[in-house]
C-alpha cells in the first residue's frame, strides 16, 4: 500500500487477518478480512471481505449466525461500525439474508440499515426499504414497503 500523496499514511496496516474474540459466557466469535487498516489519529478500524462467524448460544435462537461484508468500518472502542458492499448474514435455521448496508450501534445492541433489504428461510421470504435487528430479545423491524410471502408447513402424518 502506498500512501496518498498529500495524506499521512494509516497507523497499521495487516494482511489476512484473523480475529479471535473469547466472549465473557465462553463462546468464540472469529472474524476474517483481508485487509485491515488502523487510523490511530482518528480512532477507526476500516476492513475489507470481512466475515464474522458467531456460534450458536441460548440468547441466539436461530443457532450460529455467519455475517458478511465487501468493506468496513469501526471506531476503535468498537462502539459503532458500517458495513457496505453487499451485507449478508445466514443462520443455523436456514435463513438468509441481504441488504447494501448496515450499521451497529453497540450501545442498543442494534444492527440496521436504510437500503433494501431481501431475506428468506425456512417457509418464508421478506422484502422490505429497510430493517433493524435488536440483538437483545432478537427483535427484527421491517420498515416502509414490506412484501412478506410465507409457505404453509407440511401437515404431520
Amino acid at each position: 500500500m502506498e500512501k496518498p500523496a498529500g495524506e499521512a499514511p494509516p497507523a497499521i496496516v495487516l494482511e489476512d487477518v484473523t480475529l479471535r474474540h473469547y466472549a465473557a459466557d465462553g463462546t468464540l466469535r472469529t472474524g476474517t478480512a483481508d485487509q485491515v487498516i488502523v487510523h490511530r489519529e482518528e480512532g477507526r478500524l476500516e476492513g475489507s471481505n470481512l466475515r464474522i462467524d458467531a456460534p450458536p448460544t441460548a440468547a441466539q435462537r436461530r443457532g450460529w449466525i455467519r455475517l458478511e461484508a465487501a468493506r468496513g468500518s469501526s471506531d476503535l472502542k468498537g462502539a459503532a461500525a458500517t458495513l457496505e458492499g453487499g451485507v449478508t448474514v445466514a443462520t443455523g435455521a436456514g435463513d438468509r439474508g441481504r441488504t447494501e448496508r448496515a450499521t451497529w450501534d453497540a450501545a442498543t445492541q442494534t444492527i440496521a440499515g436504510d437500503a433494501p433489504v431481501d431475506a428468506e428461510g425456512p417457509g418464508y421470504r421478506v422484502e422490505a426499504d429497510g430493517f433493524a435487528f435488536r440483538v437483545p430479545g432478537q427483535q427484527l423491524q421491517l420498515r416502509g414497503d414490506v412484501q412478506i410471502h410465507t409457505q404453509p408447513t407440511e401437515a404431520k402424518q
